[in-house]
């Protein structure tokens, strides 16, 4: 199509014809780089991309094709198939995607006429149409961000918040966010480091040795539940290089460790804009993180699997009885587990039984559990909501003879944790409390719930502290 002097399109496709001749007249319809890109300026409103003529021009070029019926040609779209197009757009003074559709279909001289969301038209061969289907450009849009993702793989993705944090005494600076790996739902981190009294608070950022934790969530093979774990890291060595075109924008090279081995970071950061002069600074960080000595980028199921597959089949649990060794020594404490067994901590307690004798007594045993003894040890006060309660309560009329106030009583437990805000009954739970050679207690035990039958290994410190871990069978 082409515009006329007052802006308007004008549908003669005798003038278009007229018009491509006398243009081309002598050049034996093909131009110099310099016509085109004389072309190219003077088009009615979009030119089409890879040196290729105006709209009209190419409309007119098809107007032009003999007017013979190809007889083992057949329609390969129907009317009305979307096509999307480059053109550049005089007003957005770039090129965008135009989208049209399919209107006509000239079996004679095999071509589709092709009208654009502005109007403008073209006709096109089969081979033309096929390249410029809205199907395939969503396809090849698909592929061009499969190939982007495929340059993070096997990295995983930072981004929080650096900012400065003054509670309880502490003066740390603290970069606080979420992290993913591929396409797992975002997960908590932190990195914080702890300032010397010599050192700005607000001064932001500093370079200098962090630490911290992130939250690994994965799901158990056995019972299908999603378990999460937290994952501590030391001596993240940060260093900020601020870069010299902006002076509120950083680039970040960070090399650090955790239980799954050494890993590098780098990225960016960047000063986020405050409404006023008193706000306080932060920065935007964003972080990859790739594992040196790891075939995962990102803590594995695998990385636990290994040790709760073990501890089911008793590899990994020590199986300690009262008994000694037959060389009279009592048994070592009992093994504990960080990570990758179900652990449950608590204190121990005895009082007697409200309306009861003063023989009859209850002993309990209640805290905290979640998926590894590290989760419960990094935050003993789940303040991160991470763990779930238990009690274990055994009754029990004191025997002078056989009771001591100091030793705990074994027995026939029932108890009961929660999961998801809901309490889980046990059953079936019996434990036993044996001495050891520290002079404390390891614990030996089985029960079972709705998840299956388990043995229960552990240890009693002197201070009244329990740590059990739950092994289920197959």
């Amino acid at each position: 199509l082409s515009t006329t002097s007052e802006g308007q399109h004008s549908h003669s496709t005798n003038n278009h014809i007229e018009n491509y001749n006398a243009a081309e007249e002598g050049d034996q319809r093909s131009t110099t780089s310099e016509e085109h890109n004389s072309q190219s300026k003077n088009a009615p409103r979009h030119v089409l991309l890879n040196n290729t003529a105006p709209k009209s021009n190419q409309h007119a070029l098809a107007n032009q094709q003999p007017a013979t019926i190809d007889t083992t040609h057949r329609q390969a779209y129907k009317i009305g198939t979307k096509v999307s197009k480059m053109f550049h757009d005089d007003a957005l003074g770039r090129t965008r995607p135009f989208s049209g559709s399919v209107q006509e279909y000239d079996p004679k001289r095999n071509l589709y006429m092709i009208v654009y969301e502005d109007g403008d038209a073209e006709e096109l061969y089969d081979r033309e149409v096929g390249e410029i289907l809205f199907n395939k450009n969503k396809k090849n849009k698909k592929r061009k961000e499969h190939a982007s993702s495929s340059k993070h793989k096997n990295v995983a993705q930072l981004k929080g918040t650096l900012s400065y944090s003054e509670q309880d005494g502490a003066r740390r600076h603290v970069i606080k966010g979420k992290w993913t790996y591929e396409d797992s739902a975002p997960q908590s981190f932190e990195l914080f480091r702890d300032l010397t009294a010599d050192e700005d608070l607000k001064v932001l950022p500093m370079s200098g040795i962090y630490n911290g934790s992130f939250v690994y969530e994965y799901e158990s093979t056995r019972s299908n539940l999603k378990m999460s774990d937290v994952i501590k890291e030391r001596n993240v060595n940060i260093t900020f290089y601020q870069k010299e075109d902006n002076q509120h924008s950083f680039s970040v090279k960070a090399n650090g460790t955790n239980q799954f081995g050494l890993f590098k970071l780098s990225g960016t950061a960047k000063k986020k804009e405050t409404e006023g002069c008193g706000d306080p600074v932060s920065y935007t960080v964003r972080l990859q993180k790739k594992y040196i000595k790891s075939n995962s980028p990102t803590p594995a199921p695998a990385a636990f699997q290994k040790e709760i597959e073990d501890a089911i089949n008793g590899k990994n649990s020590t199986s300690q009885t009262a008994h000694n060794d037959g060389n009279g020594l009592l048994p070592p404490p009992s093994k504990m587990f960080p990570t990758g067994v179900i652990s449950l901590r608590g204190k121990l307690n005895k009082s007697r039984w409200r309306g009861s004798g003063d023989k009859n007594f209850i002993q309990t045993v209640e805290g905290l559990w979640a998926p590894s003894l590290q989760t419960i040890l990094a935050d003993s006060k789940n303040t991160n909501g991470l763990c779930g309660t238990f009690r274990y309560e055994l009754m029990y009329i004191e025997d002078t003879i056989q009771d001591s106030p100091s030793c705990p009583r074994s027995g026939s437990f029932r108890g009961w944790f929660t999961m998801h805000g809901k309490k889980i009954q046990e059953q079936d739970i019996s434990i036993k409390f044996l001495d050891n050679s520290e002079g404390h207690y390891n614990i030996e035990g089985e029960g079972s719930n709705i998840f299956g039958q388990y043995k229960i290994t552990g240890t009693l410190s002197a201070d009244g502290v329990v740590t059990l871990f739950r092994h289920y069978y197959r």
